[in-house]
């Protein structure tokens, strides 16, 4: 009880110290002083000025509590592109050929945020290929048609590593010499 009666003393000494300065704010408001307009903010300083002073001086009784926090990170796989071509370009000796290859034409970075594996989405974009084969070095050949298809195999990867595509696409029948948009599109998600 004591440190309350100490506090509101000093509580009730700032407030009759700080009463001309907010009188004298308020007069010049009547009287039209060129500076009125700021009376209103300088009554809001002088009062988060008292309380500031004040604050630190009143003191509440302490108390403890325990809080218990928990974390949940939801599972999910993102890919981010480091390399990624946005055109096919197609000679005449491709077409010849009847495919055309690209070596270390994509590379992707992709983070994991689940204890399971994931797996990457082919998504054909643009109908220049009957199938495609891509190949990484640690996940082999896969071969996927023009319905699109699956990379598997992924458990072993690691968040952040990044993963580097040689592509071999296998031409539709009449198509011709030219700059064509990139065929397929990445996508990865959890493999659960």
């Amino acid at each position: 009880m004591h440190a309350r009666c100490l506090a509101a003393r000093q509580v009730r000494r700032v407030c009759d110290a700080l009463e001309p300065a907010i009188r004298l704010a308020g007069t010049a408001a009547r009287a039209g002083a060129w500076w009125s307009m700021a009376a209103p903010t300088l009554r809001a300083v002088y009062l988060t000025s008292a309380v500031c002073l004040i604050a630190p001086l009143v003191q509440a009784e302490t108390a403890r509590a325990r809080i218990g926090v928990s974390v949940t990170v939801v599972p999910r796989a993102v890919v981010r592109s480091e390399s990624l071509p946005a055109v096919l370009e197609i000679s005449s000796a491709d077409v010849r050929r009847g495919y055309v290859e690209r070596r270390r034409a994509t590379q992707l970075t992709i983070g994991n945020a689940g204890p399971v594996g994931f797996v990457l989405d082919v998504l054909p974009t643009a109908r220049i290929f009957s199938r495609v084969e891509i190949s990484t070095s640690d996940q082999g050949k896969t071969t996927v048609g023009t319905e699109g298809g699956q990379l598997v195999g992924w458990h072993g990867a690691r968040s952040g590593d990044a993963v580097v595509f040689d592509f071999r696409f296998k031409l539709l029948p009449g198509i011709a010499p030219g700059r064509y948009p990139w065929p397929v599109r990445l996508d990865a998600r959890l493999d659960y």
